[in-house]
């Protein structure tokens, strides 16, 4: 969670980079978030900017605050490319999962691996345990919806830009205060759309959006309530698979702590796929970095 005023030091140059990569000049991003552009000008500077002036920044340039300051671990997952089905090794059903040209570049080249990490452009990064899987399909934009396979209409195409849900917690925090949130927080635009976005997916999506979502290879689906970050060992394992490869993690067993106190320990060997929020993932990273 993100609340307060930030010192942006280096904040001008991935915002200028990212302005200039969508061909938007100042003028446009000040009128779309409603500050004059002369504030673009002095945030591009390094300027001191309040948090809710970069939420709303993000949202236009279809981005999140981390990845505005540099703090992101993932590659940005905004250029829409198409789907990947994963079917579980004795499951007849696919899931599917909205992915960029680059995600699909890093699928082929991972597919002999024991284990694979897929950043996906709904929020969520997958575990895969390759020997737990049947079937892996990528489907470009344009291509048919396949015969063979489960497909919904339906599926996410990953439009919500990451910052929705980087602020949804304090979002949620005044909602359920009873109190309007501080405007160098959440702007009033910004909350008008994250109260369309929760209309959009309603309250269960909503809330339970963090869970941990643990595939068996039949098909069923175990929910965890684990906190990343905190006696845990799930978002450093998976970071460290994707950033070296499926050989470099050799334990067993990947643990966690949920809301309750309970402590869970999976056996990866017996798992097909581990679903977690890429938001709340590069939040426990950064905060295993801060207490090491």
């Amino acid at each position: 969670m993100l609340i307060g005023r930030i010192q942006t030091q280096r904040v001008h140059n991935q915002v200028r980079t990212l302005r200039n990569q969508m061909r938007m000049k100042e003028k446009e991003l000040a009128e779309y978030i409603g500050v004059p552009i002369e504030r673009i000008r002095e945030i591009e500077a390094g300027e001191e900017a309040t948090l809710a002036e970069l939420r709303d920044i993000a949202v236009v340039l279809d981005t999140s605050v981390r990845n505005i300051l540099e703090k992101n671990y993932f590659p940005l997952q905004n250029t829409f490319w198409g789907h990947v089905g994963i079917q579980p090794l004795e499951s007849d059903r696919f899931l599917w999962y909205p992915i960029t040209a680059d995600t699909r570049k890093i699928i082929w080249q991972e597919m002999e691996e024991k284990y694979q990490v897929i950043p996906c452009m709904n929020n969520k990064v997958l575990l895969l345990n390759m020997d737990k899987i049947a079937e892996i399909v990528l489907l470009d934009d344009a291509s048919d919806q396949p015969s063979f396979a489960n497909w919904d209409p339906q599926v996410d195409c990953g439009g919500t830009p990451l910052v929705f849900y980087e602020a949804l917690d304090d979002y949620l925090m005044y909602q359920e205060m009873g109190e309007e949130p501080p405007e160098d927080i959440i702007s009033g635009k910004l909350k008008i759309c994250l109260e369309n976005f929760r209309k959009k997916w309603g309250d269960d999506e909503i809330y339970y959006r963090d869970e941990l979502q643990i595939y068996c290879p039949n098909g069923k689906v175990k929910q965890r309530d684990i906190c990343l970050g905190e006696n845990e060992n799930i978002s450093t394992n998976i970071f460290h698979i994707y950033a070296f490869g499926g050989d470099v993690v050799d334990e067993k067993f990947f643990y966690g702590e949920d809301l309750n106190g309970a402590e869970c320990f999976f056996n990866i060997e017996n798992i097909s796929m581990i679903e977690v929020s890429l938001v709340k993932m590069e939040e426990a990273l950064e905060q295993s970095v801060e207490m090491s």
